[in-house]
């Protein structure tokens, strides 16, 4: 079974056909290079895997994969995965979904609160650890 990652700008191809050197891993890699759009193209055999850079705007990722296809490196129902469908956050009793402002606003906010208890936390314990290595620094040096 392949498997196929693609985010627009990037494709990845993991398959065992890819895990050797071959001739058909070759001519798929200077067909893909061929192609108007095609930034780079890496054959990973030790991988199994094939990674091209596209621009998505003059070649699409099930073009690409089609050409793949063609030269047998992958299953004939292989295809580019379809994006999740974003969730909206709701906000409120009037269920409206909040802005990406309002959203990334919220997200900093509790960072920062996040962030200072566990700066808070760090300070604790290093200071602590000093205070004790301290104290018993003196305990040491009066028993002597």
């Amino acid at each position: 079974m392949p498997y196929v990652h693609a985010v627009p700008g990037r494709l990845r191809l993991k398959t065992r056909a890819l895990s050797a050197e071959t001739r058909a891993t070759r001519a798929a890699c200077h067909a893909l290079r061929a192609i108007l759009g095609v930034e780079d193209v890496a054959h990973k055999p030790r991988a199994a895997s094939l990674i091209v850079l596209f621009d998505p705007s003059l070649v699409s990722a099930d073009a690409l994969i089609a050409l793949v296809r063609d030269h047998g490196l992958v299953p004939d129902d292989t295809t580019a995965p379809v994006p999740a469908p974003r969730a909206s956050v709701s906000g409120g009793p009037g269920g409206g979904a909040l802005s990406s402002a309002a959203t990334g606003a919220l997200a900093t906010q509790a960072l920062g609160v996040l962030g200072g208890a566990i700066g808070k936390a760090v300070f604790g314990a290093v200071l602590k650890t000093g205070v004790e290595r301290g104290v018993s620094s003196l305990v040491t040096a009066a028993i002597r």
